[in-house]
């Protein structure tokens, strides 16, 4: 991260329906490691399969796709 700002962090679906939230929240400059274990925001395991990840900072938004595998 750049500089201080305000960091908002999602795992989506392939269908596009959201299914973690990892951050939304203002975050310093630097290096920042945030995992995901494959749980949903309603507790429930993830199943297998591809997901994609969405970081919106800055007006920017970063798409990565990856893949869960059990």
């Amino acid at each position: 991260i750049p500089y201080s700002t305000n960091v908002n962090l999602n795992i989506f679906d392939i269908a596009g329906k959201k299914v973690k939230s990892l951050a939304n929240e203002i975050m310093e400059p630097g290096v920042v490691d945030i995992s995901w274990a494959g749980i949903g925001d309603n507790g429930s395991l993830a199943s297998s399969g591809i997901y994609f990840v969405v970081l919106e900072m800055n007006n920017s938004r970063y798409i990565n796709k990856i893949t869960l595998l059990k």
